[in-house]
């Protein structure tokens, strides 16, 4: 059985041809302040990735401090400080991080290099952004 939908005119009650309907629902918003979309399965790799602690420590204060297209807009000096690290441990576990892949380090701004996370580890950011650079 065919059956048409289309829009009707109210006040002639005429059936308007080569209409459309759109359904526009407000854009979702996920509740969160501060979040991370992650790839699931690269936290499991890195579960069982020789590191050490205080890689692994410095690598759970970067993915909390991402901000938008996974720049992490904290020195170095302030993690040391935030996590009661020595300055050139915390340099050490960066550069262990940066070999890993984990991390990458980009300008240099300053006396150190900014930040950002592998795109591969997790994604802040607009999906059409993530998939230009996937």
């Amino acid at each position: 059985m065919y059956k048409r939908i289309g829009q009707i005119d109210e006040s002639t009650g005429e059936v308007l041809p080569h209409t459309a309907l759109a359904l526009i629902t407000p854009k979702r918003r996920n509740g969160y302040e501060h979040w991370l979309a992650v790839n699931q399965l690269n936290f499991v790799a890195l579960a069982k990735t020789p590191m050490g602690e205080e890689a692994r420590k410095i690598l759970m204060a970067l993915i909390g401090y991402a901000d938008f297209y996974n720049r992490v807009p904290v020195s170095q000096a302030f993690l040391a400080s935030e996590l009661g690290m020595a300055p050139s441990h915390v340099s050490r576990a960066i550069k262990k991080l940066v070999d890993l892949g984990v991390v990458h380090k980009g300008n240099r701004m300053g006396r150190q290099h900014d930040l950002s996370l592998s795109i591969h580890c997790g994604w802040k950011g607009d999906a059409e952004t993530h998939r230009n650079l996937s």
